[in-house]
């Protein structure tokens, strides 16, 4: 006597299906927590990119601050550039104008971080003031 059971044919798949549809999700979510991950990695990055441009734009602004008050610049406008050893530089423009004979001077840094030719990543953070 033989037993025949039906549609044994049609179940044959489902267990590979499933495998397939569980695979692709837990794939999904590591690739969205990679992603979440890297972002992040990134930013923190860029913080403390960020971090040594204003510092260097607060060195170019002091130490114009300090030729123009101390040592007495008396041009119009002047610009200092100046390389730092941790791969920062600034550019400081002074301007002098005068309005109803008071001098009005603006002072603007600029610093920049991974100053080196040729990098994609540099970070800018720019610094003014303005005094009479």
């Amino acid at each position: 006597m033989t037993f025949h059971i039906p549609n044994r044919k049609s179940k044959k798949g489902i267990t590979l299906l499933l495998v397939i549809l569980i695979t692709t999700s837990l794939m999904s979510i590591a690739m969205a927590v990679f992603n979440f991950v890297i972002t992040e990695l990134r930013i923190s990055g860029e913080l403390s990119d960020s971090f040594y441009a204003i510092q260097s734009a607060d060195q170019g602004l002091e130490k114009m601050l300090y030729l123009d008050r101390v040592i007495g610049t008396r041009s119009e406008s002047s610009v200092i550039s100046d390389a730092i050893s941790n791969g920062a530089c600034y550019t400081t423009t002074i301007t002098k104008s005068t309005v109803a004979s008071t001098t009005i001077t603006t002072i603007q840094s600029i610093g920049k971080y991974q100053c080196t030719a040729g990098s994609l990543r540099q970070s800018t953070r720019s610094l003014q003031t303005t005094y009479q």
